[in-house]
């Protein structure tokens, strides 16, 4: 982010907060009103009245290089990072299994859809590829994703899963699987969730509960689970 744009420093300065060691209150999403002193009416402030183009006027957008991650190689780069600092899990997990899908020759209209599953504001090359005035997203901090992280996977075991919900989900959902195993993108349809309790539930709605989730497929610790987005 620092060598981006700079403006990690103003988490330091508006809140103390030293954004390069994770502490990060994320100033540089936030929507902004500026006023003008107007010289020729002491003390009369004017206030700027934001274009079409929005108030997130220090919002940069998403570094997305997975297009021209071949040329990078040839160039000498043997290492990506992937940034994840105030980013969830399941953010995480979506972008690296993309590169990793690139690196190892995938289309790229498949990892480019990958990466359109998580929540994200409008991706660019920066300044990469030489001069570009298209880097700041103005209209909102972030758009949704395509789909909505459901839960992570705990276990599994006799044709259930155990795991731990991050949004709501009920009877009748077709979940899809985010796994690094040959279980990636397969999709079921929820017909059986029992509680913490071994209750029979049909709205699976407690946050961070562990339910057990009748699945067909041997899923491992570190999956998730996600819902198309409607």
């Amino acid at each position: 982010c620092i060598s981006y744009s700079g403006r990690c420093l103003l988490s330091d300065y508006l809140d103390g907060r030293q954004s390069n060691r994770g502490a990060c209150v994320q100033a540089c999403r936030w929507k902004y009103e500026i006023r003008a002193l107007d010289s020729s009416k002491e003390g009369n402030y004017l206030t700027l009245e934001e274009d079409d183009r929005g108030a997130y006027i220090l919002n940069s957008k998403d570094l997305n290089m997975i297009a021209h991650l071949e040329e990078m190689q040839k160039a000498g780069v043997d290492s990506f990072k992937i940034e994840g600092r105030m980013k969830s899990e399941y953010y995480l997990a979506t972008v690296i299994h993309a590169y990793r899908m690139a690196i190892d020759g995938a289309p790229l209209s498949m990892v480019q859809d990958e990466l359109q599953a998580v929540a994200h504001r409008d991706y660019t090359t920066a300044y990469t590829l030489g001069e570009n005035r298209e880097t700041v997203n103005y209209t909102n901090s972030q758009s949704k994703g395509d789909y909505t992280f459901i839960a992570n996977v705990l276990s599994s075991e006799g044709g259930f899963v155990q795991a731990e919900m991050r949004n709501r989900f009920k009877i009748g959902d077709k979940l899809e699987i985010l796994s690094p195993s040959e279980n990636f993108k397969k999709v079921f349809t929820v017909k059986k969730i029992l509680d913490s309790l071994g209750q029979e539930v049909n709205d699976a709605k407690l946050v961070q509960e562990k339910y057990q989730i009748e699945c067909p497929y041997p899923l491992k610790e570190g999956d998730f689970l996600r819902r198309k987005s409607v």
